[in-house]
Order: C-alpha cells, then sequence, then structure tokens
C-alpha cells in the first residue's frame, strides 16, 4: 500500500525550496519522471529519498539564512542548525 504521507511530505518540502519536480529530482539523482510517481503516489517512496529531501531541504535554508525554506516540522532544526554553524564559523576561520 502507498503511503501518501509520505508523497505529501515530499511534495511540501520540494515546495517550500521553491524548486520544480525536474530539479529536486535532479538533487535525488533520480529521472524526473521517477520523482513524479513519488508525489503522485505511484510508488512506494523509500527512506532514504525522505531523509536527503529533508537533509537537502535543511542546507538550502541554513545557506540562505531563510528558515521558511522547509517545512514547520523541520523548522526548529533548521534553526538550531543554523545556530551551529555560525557558532562554528569563527573557529573554523581561525
Amino acid at each position: 500500500m502507498i503511503n501518501l504521507d509520505r508523497a505529501s511530505e515530499l511534495t511540501e518540502i520540494r515546495k517550500h525550496l521553491g524548486f520544480t519536480q525536474p530539479a529536486m529530482a535532479h538533487l535525488l539523482e533520480l529521472n524526473t519522471r521517477k520523482y513524479q510517481a513519488f508525489e503522485w503516489g505511484e510508488c512506494e517512496i523509500p527512506n532514504l529519498y525522505i531523509l536527503a529531501a529533508e537533509r537537502i531541504a535543511l542546507a538550502y535554508a541554513v545557506m540562505d539564512k531563510a528558515p521558511m525554506k522547509v517545512p514547520s516540522a523541520l523548522r526548529e532544526e533548521a534553526l538550531i542548525l543554523a545556530r551551529l554553524t555560525e557558532a562554528l564559523s569563527p573557529a573554523v576561520q581561525h
């Protein structure tokens, strides 16, 4: 049975990032049709792709200093990661 919640989660992540389906497929190293099948609930989404999409969203949110680029469920993690990254920046420069 296909988990439509996972398909919705993947779609929500992509839309928060402002990416097209082909762009997100490229980042996940999938062809566009396979990615669409995930979003449209045509096939089961392996955990790997949900986790990868979440990490991509977190990375973009931190790099762009834009926590709104991630769905609300990931926003707190994005803020924590941004604070940790900022705290490490001076240490890395020395």
